[in-house]
């Protein structure tokens, strides 16, 4: 079974408030997206029926899809009750004229993609959780959705080398994929398609066309972190080294 996105939470009963309209409200945007969210934001284009805005927290993603019109369904999912209840006040007065929003509390890896139209396009946001369980809910919608046809934003905390990997090996294709540094952190944010594209590469590819030094020094971070795991003989990760070897005298 999968592990829920809070450890220390368990897994409530799904909810939802569906198709709320939110025509009618008018409200001052309160807030400001961090870089790490408006690059998402700006990856999202506007040729889905839906798009889920996984571990929401705050749900400033999603408001900001959701005021720009960017799908007409924008869902918010989280597995905390009171951050549920926060966006149930905070979205009644956001300011929307062409989408409509859902809410759910519940397991992520568990979207009820199939309350909708089989042909309907869905792009699935999952930001701000780590690598394996990134993995663990990526790899449960392909399998409980093999059909549908799915891409993915991911912004892992970490372990984006294996995520990589295993989903390559998933059949996932890559659409972009970019390095941002916001305040002091780096984040790599990977779109990913169940359809055509280009071959996703352990290392990443595309955001390492136009590498500048904070490039080479996140790729460093990421070398010196995996040669220290390398200290214990129960890591594999001699692969992953030469990658990152070989593509940091490939930058430097």
């Amino acid at each position: 079974m999968l592990s829920p996105l809070r450890h220390n939470m368990r897994v409530i009963p799904f909810f939802e408030r569906l198709s709320l309209d939110t025509h009618a409200n008018n409200t001052t945007k309160t807030y400001s997206l961090s870089k790490r969210l408006s690059a998402i934001d700006n990856a999202v284009g506007e040729h889905f029926h839906h798009v889920w805005d996984c571990c929401c927290d705050h749900g400033y993603l999603g408001r900001q899809l959701l005021e720009r019109g960017a799908a007409p369904h924008i869902h918010f999912v989280d597995i905390v009750p009171n951050i549920i209840k926060q966006l149930e006040t905070v979205l009644a007065g956001v300011n929307a004229t062409q989408s409509q929003f859902h809410i759910y509390c519940q397991d992520v890896a568990k979207l009820p993609l199939d309350k909708f139209n089989q042909d309907d396009k869905h792009l699935i946001v999952i930001a701000g959780v780590g690598g394996d369980l990134t993995l663990q809910i990526v790899e449960q919608l392909l399998t409980d959705h093999p059909d549908k046809p799915l891409e993915f934003i991911l912004c892992p905390l970490r372990q984006q080398y294996v995520l990589r990997s295993q989903l390559a090996r998933r059949g996932l294709r890559l659409i972009d994929e970019q390095l941002i540094k916001d305040d002091k952190l780096f984040y790599e944010i990977i779109h990913l398609t169940t359809g055509e594209g280009e071959a996703i590469e352990g290392v990443g590819s595309k955001m390492w066309h136009n590498p500048n030094q904070w490039h080479v020094q996140h790729l460093q971070i990421v070398l010196a972190h995996f040669k220290r795991m390398a200290n214990n003989p129960a890591n594999n990760v001699d692969s992953a080294i030469a990658s990152y070897q070989q593509l940091l005298a490939k930058l430097s």
